[in-house]
């Protein structure tokens, strides 16, 4: 499955466009490297997701067949480590 598609059907992120563009920006990293929007992911793989003001590492447990309902999404992605960063308006 393809990593925007994955973001979005996880709800890690809430559309796709905004999943390929976090990618096209660099801010996506899959097992430590910049990530593509079309980059597959796999189980075992591991994401940081830097939001600006956040930066949230999850790993991947599965990968979903399709469509996820809500109240499953959360077993396909374990959340690792989540950093608040310096937003700049101190």
């Amino acid at each position: 499955m393809r990593l925007d598609a994955f973001l979005k059907q996880t709800a890690l992120v809430k559309r796709r466009p905004i999943a390929k563009l976090l990618c096209d920006g660099g801010k996506i990293a899959r097992n430590g490297v910049v990530a593509k929007a079309a980059d597959d992911v796999r189980r075992g793989d591991r994401l940081t997701l830097d939001f600006g003001t956040k930066k949230v590492e999850v790993e991947i447990l599965g990968v979903p067949p399709g469509n996820v309902a809500k109240a499953a999404r959360e077993k396909y992605f374990q959340v690792t480590g989540e950093e608040k960063l310096d937003d700049g308006w101190d």
